[in-house]
C-alpha cells in the first residue's frame, strides 16, 4: 500500500519556478514547473498575473488571475500571458493558496528562480497562521454592502475604476477601521508593489481607508459587531490610497 508522503524542503527553502519556455511575442506563451513545494497533497492549480501597480499603474485586464493549464506531468502552461513582472497563485490539494510574487520578471528568459512564498507544513498544528508569526494579527472591519464600496470609489481617486473588477481581480476589500484605528499596527506589512508601507493617517473625523489582501488571511464570522462582515487575520499586505 502507498500513500502521499509530505515533501519538506530544507528550512527556509521556499518554492522554485523553473520556466523551461517562454514565448514573449505572438500574444506569449509561457511553461514552467514548481518545485520544493511543502505538502504531500499536490498541486490543483497555478494561475499568473501581472504583478498589481506594475510601473505605477493598475491594468484591470493584465492583473486579473489567469489559471494555468495542466496537461503534461508536473508541466503548468499558459498562453495570452500579459506582460511581467509577473505573479502566481499556486493552490494545494486541500485548498490551502500561497502568492509568490514578483517571480518572474523578464519577458522570455527562462531558467529556475526562488520565489518568496512557501506553504507552511500540513502536520504543523500551528497551520496557516503559525506560518505568518513574523507579522503580528491585525483585526479589520470590512463593510457589507457595495455603497460603502461606491463610496471610498468618489472619495479616493485611485478606486475610481470598476469597483466590482477591482474587487475581482485584486482578490482585495476596501477596509474601515473605527476612528481610532493605529497607524502603528501596519508598520510591519508590505504594499501589493512590494515596497514598504508608507501610512498617512486620514482626518480626526474620519476612518482610516485600507485596501488589503487576503490571499494568506484566514477569514471567520464574528457576530454582533456593528457594521463589520469578517475578521481578517493576520494580513499579508496593505495598499493605503493616496489621503
Amino acid at each position: 500500500m502507498y500513500r502521499p508522503v509530505e515533501c519538506r524542503p530544507p528550512a527556509g527553502t521556499n518554492i522554485t519556478v523553473t520556466v523551461s519556455d517562454y514565448r514573449a511575442s505572438d500574444g506569449g506563451w509561457l511553461r514552467l514547473m514548481l518545485s520544493n513545494v511543502v505538502g504531500g497533497s499536490g498541486i490543483q492549480s497555478v494561475e499568473a498575473r501581472q504583478t498589481p501597480l506594475a510601473g505605477g499603474k493598475l491594468d484591470i485586464v493584465a492583473s486579473a488571475w489567469r489559471r494555468m493549464h495542466n496537461q503534461h506531468g508536473a508541466a503548468w502552461e499558459l498562453s495570452g500571458i500579459p506582460l511581467p513582472p509577473l505573479d502566481l497563485r499556486v493552490t494545494d490539494g486541500v485548498g490551502r493558496q500561497v502568492i509568490a510574487r514578483r517571480v518572474i520578471i523578464e519577458a522570455g528568459l527562462t531558467g529556475s528562480f526562488n520565489s518568496s512564498a512557501q506553504f507552511p507544513l500540513e502536520s504543523s498544528p500551528a497551520g496557516l497562521e503559525g506560518a505568518l508569526t513574523s507579522t503580528d494579527p491585525l483585526i479589520i472591519f470590512a463593510p457589507r454592502n457595495s455603497s460603502a464600496w461606491m463610496q471610498a470609489v468618489g472619495q479616493f481617486p485611485l478606486l475610481r475604476y470598476d469597483a466590482e473588477a477591482l474587487r475581482t481581480t485584486l482578490l482585495q476589500h476596501i477596509i474601515v477601521g473605527p476612528q481610532d484605528f493605529s497607524s502603528s499596527m501596519l508598520m510591519h506589512y508590505d504594499t501589493l508593489s512590494g515596497l514598504p508601507l508608507s501610512i498617512k493617517k486620514a482626518a480626526a473625523n474620519s476612518s482610516t481607508l485600507l485596501i488589503v489582501s487576503q490571499a494568506s488571511a484566514a477569514s471567520t464570522l464574528q457576530e454582533g459587531v456593528e457594521t463589520c462582515a469578517s475578521l481578517l487575520f493576520p494580513v499579508s499586505s496593505v495598499l493605503l490610497p493616496s489621503i
